[in-house]
């Protein structure tokens, strides 16, 4: 404590000389005035510790993560059931939101985690919801949130249960099913009974709430680019669809696990 006392005394009696003198550069002033009654240069270690924790504080504070998350996406309610997770970049169409998913992997996974945030932040944990493409006032396109329209107060799949390995997902999965399908890293791709493309995760997930809130950076990422692989095919091949997915049983998901849907439009 008294040689801090003392490196305080000697800067503070050196400061009018330094100033007198404006050749003499202030990096100048730390290499000699609080070491010129300790040789050794016991402080200068722990000071240039303390402004480099100093500024990683205030670089990667809360607030400015906070600050950056808002900047990726913003969620509100359009209607009383339907809430809008609208993006900070302007997407101009379908094709185009796939091709942003697919090339910027780091606003796809921000974007991913929205889903989650707003599920979170409009209390539809309980409930369930839809998330579908859609467009929000001024025509551009965007995530759309439904709420159901009635409570459900037991619900068979369940956001907050723990997944349940046996579904009629599993044989798929394991690689024993004789559905024509298509694997990548962390996903698989295979065709429904009633002819709609079904694109799910590997890993366990009941829906994509679960997906948005625990899936690691790769999955993500390799989610979104499977899916615009299937929209492009799906383009080429002149098949109009409707992309979405469901979480819970109010919304209408039948299987407790997550899966993406590409609904052949008749």
């Amino acid at each position: 404590m008294m040689s801090l006392l003392l490196v305080f005394r000697n800067m503070r009696d050196e400061m009018p000389t330094y100033r007198l003198n404006h050749g003499l550069r202030f990096s100048r002033f730390f290499k000699t005035t609080p070491y010129k009654n300790n040789k050794k240069k016991i402080f200068r270690t722990p000071f240039m510790a303390f402004l480099a924790m100093l500024f990683v504080l205030i670089s990667f504070s809360p607030a400015k993560a906070h600050l950056q998350r808002r900047q990726v996406c913003d969620a509100y309610a359009q209607t009383k059931a339907v809430i809008i997770i609208e993006p900070k970049r302007v997407f101009k169409d379908r094709d185009h939101f796939f091709q942003v998913m697919a090339a910027d992997k780091n606003f796809a996974v921000a974007y991913t985690r929205c889903i989650g945030r707003a599920a979170d932040r409009f209390s539809l944990v309980k409930s369930g919801f839809r998330l579908q493409e859609g467009r929000d006032e001024l025509k551009k396109f965007v995530l759309k949130l439904h709420a159901p329209l009635f409570e459900v107060i037991k619900q068979p799949i369940s956001l907050t249960t723990p997944y349940n390995p046996v579904h009629s997902f599993t044989a798929i999965l394991d690689g024993r099913s004789k559905k024509e399908t298509r694997y990548s890293d962390h996903t698989v791709m295979f065709r429904s009974f009633s002819g709609n493309i079904l694109l799910i995760p590997r890993q366990q997930y009941i829906s994509i709430y679960d997906f948005s809130k625990k899936a690691s950076f790769a999955e993500i990422v390799d989610l979104w680019r499977q899916a615009h692989i299937i929209a492009k095919e799906l383009k080429t091949a002149k098949k109009p669809f409707v992309f979405a997915t469901r979480a819970g049983t109010a919304s209408g998901q039948t299987v407790p696990h997550f899966h993406l849907r590409f609904e052949m439009e008749k």
